[in-house]
């Protein structure tokens, strides 16, 4: 029953089943890639998303007001390295 769910669903795209189910007494939205989430008003004027090292990153959370926060590069380190760390703490 699984596979013929995921079957059907799949057999249209995610705009198509957005317009079946517009206007529909059903729980049911559509999830936006990352490139449209990106553009959305409510995400810019929210500051959801924010630029680190020239690409567009979640931004911290929460956004508290007394509580400064930022998003900073990521540290590149092997696997080795990142389980040294941890297990030295």
């Amino acid at each position: 029953m699984q596979a013929r769910f995921a079957a059907h669903f799949a057999s249209l795209t995610r705009d198509k089943w957005t317009q079946i189910f517009d206007g529909a007494d059903a729980c049911v939205t559509p999830v936006p890639t990352l490139d449209e989430a990106f553009v959305k008003l409510h995400n810019i004027v929210r500051g959801t998303y924010a630029p680190v090292d020239g690409q567009t990153k979640p931004a911290p959370a929460p956004g508290l007001l007394g509580t400064p926060s930022r998003t900073r590069p990521a540290e590149k380190v092997t696997g080795a390295e990142a389980l040294r760390r941890w297990t030295s703490r």
